[in-house]
């Protein structure tokens, strides 16, 4: 049973790198009262693990849907923004069988390891959240209503640190990278740095961003490379030992000019991962591929 786990705990770490940073000084979301943004965030992961002599390979898919309203632009120009997750997909195809969880689908009764995420769901689909976003991508003051926070809470295992409180509040950081303060030339670069607790413990990405300038078949959006690495400081009290080894986290970053926002983000990453779990200790070749969209509502 704690092996239908470890693909859950590798989402978890999946999702703090599912949102590439982006760079130039001149490069500003620009919010607009009462806009309406979705986002759509696809992430494909793929498991290799070798257990006691028996290969185990596990995929899993997530898709996430998420509308943004702004609901006030201050003086400034950050947003406060009412954010809901509208809808959550997730399907595993493991040696342990087919697993589906669909948030539109009502009144379905899931089985396996992604049955812990029933109950948290109701609570996060169609919940309020706020958090208000700087044009330069900062995002702060992010809250989760109460009773969503006691749901997510409740869900148990790996399946609840996936949709933890910490894990949730990280998703929303990352939708608004932070950029520098000055302009960056072609193939100039820069690094960031963010630390982001989550249910496993702290989580450190690096980013280093660079610079592409206009995509030459649109000059309205500008493109930008991005290269990943991630370093995790476990918790002390945490019921897994989490490892990373060699990873390579590559991407691109399209940012609309015009419209003040992101087009899309591409992340490919290959990781490797060891996790210990009582006296097993398991070592995973991790590979994901995760899209995101933001689109404009009408």
């Amino acid at each position: 049973m704690r092996l239908k786990h470890t693909s859950l705990l590798t989402a978890v770490l999946t999702l703090v790198v599912a949102a590439p940073a982006f760079s130039q000084s001149d490069v500003r979301w620009k919010f607009k009262e009462g806009q309406n943004l979705r986002m759509l965030l696809k992430t494909d992961v793929t498991t290799e693990a070798n257990v006691q002599g028996n290969a185990i390979e596990t995929k899993m898919a997530q898709v996430f849907t998420v509308g943004w309203k702004v609901k006030a632009v201050k003086s400034d120009g950050s947003a406060e923004i009412v954010q809901t997750f509208d809808r959550v997909e997730l399907a595993m195809d493991s040696p342990f069988g087919e697993m589906k969880f669909d948030s539109d689908k009502k009144g379905e009764v899931e089985e396996g390891p992604l049955a812990g995420l029933t109950g948290p769901m109701k609570a996060l689909v169609g919940a309020e959240m706020t958090m208000t976003m700087t044009p330069t991508g900062e995002t702060k003051d992010m809250k989760i209503p109460a009773k969503v926070t006691e749901a997510l809470g409740g869900g148990g295992g790996a399946a609840g640190m996936m949709f933890s409180p910490d894990s949730i509040k990280s998703m929303m950081q990352q939708s608004g990278p932070g950029l520098p303060d000055k302009p960056l030339k072609v193939d100039e670069s820069f690094t960031t740095k963010r630390d982001m607790p989550n249910p496993l413990g702290t989580m450190t990405v690096e980013t280093t961003q660079t610079y592409k300038g206009p995509d030459p078949k649109d000059a309205k959006i500008e493109i930008f490379e991005t290269k990943s690495k991630m370093s995790l400081k476990p918790n002390a009290d945490s019921p897994f030992e989490v490892s990373l080894g060699d990873q390579d986290s590559r991407g691109e970053l399209r940012f609309n000019k015009a419209l003040g926002r992101i087009d899309s983000a591409t992340t490919v990453q290959q990781m490797e991962m060891k996790i210990k779990i009582m006296d097993m200790e398991i070592t995973q070749n991790v590979t994901s591929k995760s899209v995101m969209t933001i689109t404009e509502v009408q």
